[in-house]
């Protein structure tokens, strides 16, 4: 099974206000969160060996606002449109490179070599989405202004597959208070 550890987010009033076009489905509440590593396919028991790591982090203040939203993965065909961190980008970005290869490590996955891009994937693009739809939905992604609401980040979580597919997609199999890993700060 792929498991990843993330930051959850109740997303606010800035994501119930989302309306993504035809092509992208926009992500639901439980599955909104801003990943710190992807651990990969690897047995419940080592994700939740790596994920133990997080309870001895000291505590980290941080707030934020959400930015603008982009297009994630490959260009000629993104997968995901997502809602990137504007307001105090850089010590959360510290943050996940920081710990990221700490947790990789553990379960021996590769570390991952591109700088890290704080942000929460909001629309996903279903395979069958047509190159007009996918230009649409980013083009709707560049011309929504969500006006730099802030983002609150909750507590660290293991997460994994969902029984079953589609909504949600993830489930959570283990999960820290916000104390441990991260303390909300306000702006």
């Amino acid at each position: 099974m792929s498991f990843f550890i993330a930051f959850s987010t109740d997303g606010g009033d800035w994501f119930e206000r989302l309306d993504p076009p035809a092509g992208a489905r926009k992500e639901t509440v439980p599955n909104l969160h801003l990943t710190l590593a992807f651990l990969g396919r690897i047995p419940e028991d080592l994700a939740r060996a790596a994920f133990e790591r997080v309870r001895a982090w000291p505590p980290f203040t941080w707030a934020g606002t959400v930015g603008p939203i982009i297009p994630l993965g490959p260009p000629h065909k993104p997968s995901v449109l997502a809602a990137t961190i504007a307001d105090n980008r850089a010590p959360l970005a510290a943050f996940m490179t920081a710990h990221r290869d700490e947790l990789t490590d553990a379960v021996g996955a590769p570390r991952e070599q591109k700088p890290a891009l704080p942000h929460v994937t909001v629309a996903r693009f279903h395979w069958k989405t047509t190159p007009a739809e996918r230009a649409a939905g980013v083009a709707w992604g560049r011309a929504t202004d969500l006006h730099a609401p802030p983002i609150s980040l909750g507590e660290l979580a293991l997460y994994g597959p969902a029984p079953e597919p589609r909504v949600p997609r993830y489930r959570i199999f283990a999960r820290t208070a916000a104390p441990l890993g991260v303390r909300a700060g306000s702006l």
